[in-house]
């Protein structure tokens, strides 16, 4: 089943005959908007050029695309070749806390990330990132704890880091079901 662009394609003159937005419309009983955004498509890849507004023609590029029967779909035509994502800033900044070496706790690990890059809730957002860490091994939960600043309170949590794998912060892909590290590559066993 070819997309509409692929019709659109088909149905336009040979190049250097010139056709409006009005006439392809018609022609493939669709709305010029529709028409419009396709023809848009056509031009960023090159196979038309708009002459003026409303009036386009076919490239000799567009006519080899049609006779090769290319395929005009949506989606990234190259390889992705970017970097991985950047990790939130509040978790890449706990990360290079943790990286110090010393065993912490949450608050120490605060104390040493600008206020700007807290966020909402930034004990709760600190535990999480570090109970994940500690599941997929980057960092030990100590039993010794902190005293605690409350009465009842049963101290602070001390963590410390001990897979540093490198500067930037592993993040959990929901997709994938795991932490990612970013400073390791898929074949490497560390």
């Amino acid at each position: 089943m070819s997309t509409f662009t692929e019709q659109l394609l088909e149905a336009l003159p040979p190049p250097g005959d010139p056709v409006t937005i009005g006439a392809l419309a018609e022609k493939l009983n669709d709305e010029n908007r529709r028409v419009v955004r396709s023809m848009d498509v056509l031009r960023r890849r090159g196979l038309v050029v708009r002459l003026e507004s409303g009036l386009y023609k076919l490239t000799p590029a567009g006519e080899e695309a049609r006779h090769g029967g290319a395929s005009l779909k949506s989606g990234p035509r190259k390889p992705h070749t970017g970097r991985a994502r950047k990790p939130a800033p509040f978790r890449q900044a706990l990360w290079t806390a943790l990286r110090f070496g010393e065993a912490a706790t949450i608050p120490d690990m605060l104390s040493l990330i600008p206020e700007e890059v807290h966020g909402r809730n930034p004990h709760s957002n600190a535990y999480h990132y570090l109970r994940r860490l500690a599941v997929a091994g980057f960092v030990l939960r100590l039993t010794q704890r902190d005293p605690g600043t409350a009465l009842t309170s049963n101290g602070f949590i001390r963590f410390r880091l001990i897979k540093n794998t490198g500067p930037l912060a592993p993040f959990w892909s929901g997709k994938a079901k795991k932490m990612i590290d970013q400073n390791v590559s898929e074949n490497d066993d560390g």
